[in-house]
């Protein structure tokens, strides 16, 4: 995969205004290819596969046969054929061999691209999309950007030649935690949420009216429930940081815990059911072993109310 460099940051693709990158290092790509690819994913994944297509970085997650997320990914077409996966670089192989397993007798080829392809993100770039590499607005939410694959070698003497500025490492991840959008194993462990839970209906991840992925069964199931009762949803600590795991309380209600890895931007499976019946408002801080948390609360996302008497 070339990106064909053009030295003129003036190039067809540029970016008007102030336009900055974030490298994503964290992150692997694997490519499925084939005249199957599509098919083959459209069985698989929470996303319908009819919604991936030129300028487009489609969210999907592989759920579990349970229905809980065990890899969370980002899409991008790379022609009829290939679609790339973008998920965590440290897992890229254990997702090669989940979809290998899967793969049977489906004529398509799977590969770990991690080593010769970066994933960037493009912040402030408009409406215009880099020409001639694996590129697409991020469906999840309009402020994160463009997501973008380059080869490693020559990928920041492409992006400074078509007018991208490097921005701080942290600004994505401080970004994503704001919009309430976790990513990758450190914020969305292996096995312990599922994909409702997580809000990847909210960002446009699961689709109700595809055929049969994955998961789908209790996926569906859960979406007619008439209340949805843990939401992992985004935290501050007072401290700065939470172990995982941590209890959260309101009083002496427990009303959820910390998921995200020590370090990575905080994200708690919280108890709404609690939160209602304790009389959580927003701006409330709950109790830990850390001190202070304080839920920063999506604004798509109604308050939760206490349950009517039956």
């Amino acid at each position: 995969m070339s990106p064909h460099p053009d030295p003129d940051p003036g190039a067809a693709g540029a970016p008007q205004g102030r336009a900055r990158f974030v490298p994503l290092p964290r992150l692997g790509v694997l490519a499925v290819t084939g005249a199957r690819a599509r098919a083959f994913l459209q069985g698989l994944l929470t996303a319908d596969m009819e919604r991936l297509g030129p300028g487009v970085a489609l969210p999907a997650a592989l759920l579990t046969p349970q229905g809980k997320i065990e890899f969370d990914l980002v899409l991008l077409e790379g022609g009829a054929e290939r679609v790339f996966l973008t998920t965590d670089a440290a897992r890229a192989d254990e997702l090669l061999r989940r979809l290998t397993l899967y793969r049977l007798r489906t004529p398509v080829t799977i590969e770990d691209l991690s080593a010769e392809v970066a994933v960037h993100v493009l912040l402030g770039a408009g409406d215009r999309l880099p020409e001639a590499v694996p590129a697409g607005r991020d469906l999840r939410h309009p402020d994160l950007g463009q997501r973008v694959l380059l080869p490693r070698e020559g990928a920041l003497a492409w992006l400074r030649a078509h007018g991208y500025a490097p921005a701080p490492a942290g600004d994505y991840a401080v970004l994503r935690h704001r919009l309430g959008i976790p990513e990758g194993a450190d914020e969305l462990p292996p096995g312990r949420v599922f994909a409702l839970e997580a809000g990847l209906d909210r960002l446009g991840a699961v689709s109700f009216t595809k055929g049969c992925y994955v998961g789908q069964e209790l996926t569906a199931r859960m979406k007619h429930k008439t209340t949805l009762r843990k939401r992992l949803l985004p935290v501050d600590a007072e401290a700065g940081t939470l172990a995982p795991e941590t209890e959260l309380r309101l009083g002496a209600t427990a009303v959820g815990e910390s998921l995200s890895a020590e370090g990575a931007p905080a994200f708690a499976l919280l108890r709404l059911d609690r939160l209602a019946e304790a009389g959580w408002a927003p701006g409330q801080p709950l109790d830990s072993a850390a001190g202070p948390v304080q839920i920063i609360w999506p604004v798509d996302l109604a308050l939760p109310q206490p349950e009517a008497p039956a």
